[in-house]
């Protein structure tokens, strides 16, 4: 994200907004832009399609993908290998709106899987969002215990507005702390939000607006501090400015903070983006400005890889925004990597993996299955598998004549590349410690990348 904008509750706000307006699953989160730019020209929703809405059976329904789980692995320079880092679960109700999160991070010097966060999602009968809330470890207890929520009110299909609460201790009351208003156009557009902090009575401390182009894209993100002047008054603090191809994707996207000494933008961040023919976002880059010399320099990149013939109306994806979703895309998410730009080269940072579930699979389908991702099936190229516990473990690759092909030594996520094998069906046998089989099963090669 834009610096200034991942560090305000704006986004997340906006998300969550737009998530109750259009049946909590899109492909975009977190900030407005990440929100209206891409092929579809806004939020997307799973929900959304005739016949779907309101089916208890969505996720009975065979040929769907559901988010299951996201990994991510850390680079570690002193011993050049990848090491895990952080995981994270997802939950989903018969309709398919996600009723739960919750993530864990390595700890290194325990060897195993931290607790960092819970959140549950509650709606009503129309599927719009009315309360979420934030758990924290209770670290006398041991368990977990609310510690924020977040209450959202409606006016006919419009979410109109926000409140946010805290508590510091289990058995504490609730405190009012954050108020959002949200306000629209007669497109139903977002064209502003004002925004409280509660100390003795609700107190007006931030406002910001949004400019769409003809065609309904974003193109200006602007927001407004209170200068502290009587009576009150508004000035600029921040603008994001958002570029688009002739196909209508997002290309290029600067911040800039406002200097008010000289009554100026100082342009201080820039994302370019890079998308390929089918829509999907393949690499980003994050450029910093160099105060002394003014040029722009490397700060950050990522690259994306894709299942491309799972599209994207076949997903089922949280309404919410974490930090490694692609801006936009338009099938199904296999891995990411992201840089750092140090000493003149870029260096490995982390990687990640998206794994999703099969809608309508039985008992009999995930049987053997449990503590290991195979994917993709069929597959072209490379093989990914994921071991819950980072444990280490062997593949096997066999043909028809049962005659093994390859065989590979692996810990936690890894790729097995079969670019070398003959299209075909092979079985895959993954062995656990002891040689204890976690899972064999059969997979379609459909030749080399």
């Amino acid at each position: 994200c834009m610096r200034k904008i991942s560090l305000c509750s704006l986004g997340c706000l906006v998300a969550l907004m737009l998530a109750a307006q259009q049946g909590h699953v899109h492909r975009y989160g977190g900030s407005p832009q990440h929100l209206y730019p891409g092929p579809s020209g806004g939020p997307h929703s799973r929900l959304a399609r005739p016949g779907m809405q309101g089916n208890a059976d969505l996720l009975k329904a065979p040929g769907f993908m559901v988010l299951d789980s996201l990994t991510e692995s850390r680079w570690n320079e002193n011993s050049s290998i990848w090491v895990p880092d952080y995981r994270a679960y997802y939950d989903f109700n018969p309709y398919g709106w996600i009723t739960s999160f919750r993530d864990q991070e390595w700890d290194e010097s325990a060897g195993g899987w931290v607790d960092r966060d819970l959140e549950e999602y509650e709606y009503n009968g129309n599927g719009e969002l009315l309360l979420y809330t934030d758990f924290t470890r209770d670290e006398t207890g041991g368990g977990w215990y609310s510690s924020w929520k977040q209450e959202f009110g409606y006016q006919g299909k419009r979410m109109t507005g926000s409140t946010e609460y805290q508590r510091d201790h289990p058995g504490d009351e609730f405190y009012p702390v954050w108020r959002v208003e949200f306000l629209y156009d007669e497109a139903d557009r977002v064209t502003g939000t004002r925004e409280y902090i509660h100390a003795a009575n609700w107190v007006e401390t931030w406002r910001t607006e949004y400019v769409y182009d003809t065609g309904g894209r974003l193109v200006t993100f602007f927001e407004y501090d209170d200068s502290g002047s009587e009576p009150a008054g508004w000035e600029f603090a921040w603008k994001e400015e958002y570029t688009y191809d002739a196909a209508g994707h997002l290309i290029l996207g600067e911040g800039s903070e406002w200097d008010a000494e000289n009554d100026r933008w100082m342009n201080s961040d820039r994302e370019e983006y890079t998308v390929s023919s089918n829509g999907d976002i393949e690499s980003y880059l994050e450029l910093d400005r160099d105060d002394a010399t003014g040029a722009w320099v490397n700060s950050w990149k990522g690259e994306y890889e894709y299942d491309t013939e799972v599209p994207y109306d076949r997903l089922y994806l949280p309404w919410f925004f974490r930090d490694d979703l692609p801006r936009f895309f338009n099938h199904r998410m296999l891995e990411y990597y992201a840089y750092t730009y140090q000493g003149g080269i870029w260096r490995n940072y982390y990687r990640g993996a998206w794994h999703f579930t099969s809608t309508g699979a039985t008992g009999a389908d995930l049987a053997g299955k449990v503590g290991v991702r195979i994917y993709p099936n069929p597959v072209s190229g490379s093989l990914f598998l994921e071991a819950e516990g980072w444990q280490p473990y062997r593949v096997e690759i066999f043909d028809l004549t049962g005659r093994k092909v390859l065989t590979s030594g692996l810990e936690g996520e890894g790729r097995l590349d079969l670019t070398g094998l003959p299209a075909g069906i092979y079985c895959c046998t993954v062995t656990g410690t002891g040689g204890k089989v976690l899972v064999s099963e059969k997979i379609l090669v459909s030749g080399g990348d």
